[in-house]
């Protein structure tokens, strides 16, 4: 072969991969230039605002992106934590606030970042509401019986609370603090006294104040009787005991025609006149002394003390009397048994009928 026509052969050759070369290279970076310019960074959320409670909670906003990210919470917002802090494409992030014991509202702003540069970041403002507390008794009074007992009434509440009782001294309470929801007990000692008593119970907390009143009765100025009936006979059906002017009777007891002992009974403390129902005539009968026959029989009955007040006949006719059988406790009221068997004659009357 002719050399000379080998060689601009080889040299042809040469120069139309070369510009094959240049060809390709320019419209590669034509299309890169191109791509570029079409498929651009982006970074957007999915809200500009977070807003908590004051008891905390979670939150969640979307990342919408192209690209890589992460997202920077305030240095300051301690009580703030997100989750995840980076990314890339499209994601959820979760935002935590703790609770606020604060009484003041809270701010932060989270800021979102491309790890691309140029591409604008975003924020997001956080506001978390200020901590209002509450606090409530279920009473706002408490009565107590002069025998003493205990009532509770319950606390509800979201903060920390105190109880006192002031300088009343006849009660305690169970408790002297609390926190959140809570059954304080009080209790009350037995008031010996006539005379009824009060004080206050005060609850406070989160500058909430609340009270709730006590009082408790005295004990009452009352005697307790009881009646016996010593033998069977008809003409008295009714024993009873009732003011001087036998126009109001306190306590009575139903023996019919036969015998028997009755419960005790409270009555008023003071002077009364035991009397009987005649059947005969229809109406209570007093008894009057035998020493003139005249004299209304009247006793004295004291306070938290018992009698036994007894109806008995002899040949001598009918006849009633009474005796003290001893003091007895605020607790007890109206009990029939423990009886004493033995009585004590006081005093002594003759039946005067009124006819």
């Amino acid at each position: 072969m002719d050399n000379n026509l080998f060689n601009r052969k080889t040299h042809f050759n040469t120069i139309t991969t070369t510009l094959l070369l240049i060809v390709v290279t320019i419209i590669c970076s034509r299309c890169i230039k191109i791509q570029s310019e079409e498929i651009p960074i982006t970074l957007s959320v999915s809200t500009n605002s977070l807003n908590f409670t004051a008891d905390g909670d979670e939150l969640t906003f979307y990342i919408n992106s192209n690209d890589g990210w992460y997202v920077n919470n305030d240095y300051y917002a301690s009580w703030l934590t997100v989750s995840p802090t980076d990314g890339f494409s499209d994601g959820n992030v979760t935002v935590t606030a703790d609770a606020n014991t604060s009484s003041v509202q809270r701010t932060a702003t989270i800021t979102v970042y491309s790890s691309v540069n140029g591409v604008p970041e975003q924020t997001i403002s956080v506001t978390q509401a200020r901590f209002i507390p509450n606090l409530s008794v279920s009473s706002t009074s408490l009565s107590f019986v002069a025998a003493g007992e205990q009532k509770s009434f319950t606390v509800t509440s979201n903060t920390n609370w105190t109880v006192s009782r002031g300088t009343s001294t006849w009660f305690t309470l169970s408790t002297a603090s609390g926190s959140g929801n809570s059954t304080v007990t009080v209790t009350a000692s037995a008031n010996t006294s006539t005379s009824s008593r009060s004080g206050t119970v005060t609850v406070s907390g989160g500058g909430i104040t609340r009270t709730i009143s006590v009082a408790q009765s005295g004990t009452a100025n009352t005697a307790q009787v009881r009646f016996v009936k010593s033998g069977a006979y008809s003409i008295y059906t009714y024993m009873g005991i009732a003011d001087i002017s036998i126009t109001t009777i306190y306590a009575s007891c139903y023996f019919g025609t036969g015998s028997g002992t009755s419960s005790y009974y409270d009555v008023p403390a003071g002077t009364l006149t035991p009397v009987v129902w005649n059947v005969n005539n229809s109406h209570w009968d007093n008894f009057v002394l035998t020493s003139d026959y005249t004299t209304v029989w009247t006793v004295n009955l004291t306070a938290k003390n018992r009698y036994t007040i007894q109806l008995y006949y002899d040949t001598a006719g009918y006849h009633m009397q009474i005796s003290n059988d001893g003091t007895y406790s605020s607790m007890q009221y109206n009990i029939g048994s423990n009886i004493p068997e033995a009585m004590t004659q006081a005093t002594e009357g003759r039946s005067r009928l009124n006819n």
